[in-house]
């Protein structure tokens, strides 16, 4: 959804799911995937559609994204001013969160509400709350975006609860396990 020149594209596909019919109909001089995405795009390869799969674990690898791409597009300055512009807002919201918490805050992430899905520390959303101040309750896991117990969450009991705008639209907090947290 940005820049807002971005919404007038052509849609091909959702997160998670794509329409490979839809990209080799374009023929898009490039096409930029997350690298858990390749055995998806794979078949893109027979079709002559290149494909740039980029690591986008944690916040370094996407500045370094940033880097390559201003390369290849050949905006190597403007690229540099956006990581600058990144680091600066982290610093701001490193500060903010130390003025306002006298520990680093325990943190919960809800991707999904049914099934509760969190973003643990293994994946770029923790590694957010972290570079921002925060202590990510679900630390105990490799996997970046796992299935999580109401159980765990009580038990947890975060003193911050963050909900995307897709989600909250549609989960009510005033029922439980939301409406029993510290948060």
């Amino acid at each position: 959804n940005w820049p807002t020149e971005a919404q007038a594209k052509p849609k091909i596909g959702k997160f998670g799911s794509i329409q490979l019919e839809k990209i080799v109909k374009l023929q898009p001089d490039l096409l930029l995937a997350t690298s858990d995405m390749g055995h998806v795009l794979g078949p893109l390869k027979q079709v002559s559609v290149p494909v740039m799969a980029m690591d986008t674990s944690n916040v370094e690898s996407i500045m370094n994204n940033l880097l390559i791409l201003g390369k290849i597009v050949d905006h190597v300055k403007e690229s540099k001013q956006v990581v600058e512009d990144m680091r600066k807002e982290i610093r701001k919201a490193q500060v903010k969160i130390q003025r306002k918490f006298e520990d680093r805050p325990t943190v919960f992430y809800l991707v999904w509400d049914s099934p509760l899905i969190t973003a643990s520390s293994q994946s770029f959303i923790g590694d957010v709350l972290y570079l921002s101040g925060g202590r990510n309750i679900v630390e105990d896991t490799t996997a970046p975006f796992p299935h999580y117990s109401a159980e765990s969450l009580l038990k947890g009991d975060p003193e911050v609860l963050i909900v995307p705008k897709s989600v909250f639209q549609r989960v009510n907090l005033q029922k439980a396990p939301f409406n029993q947290l510290k948060a």
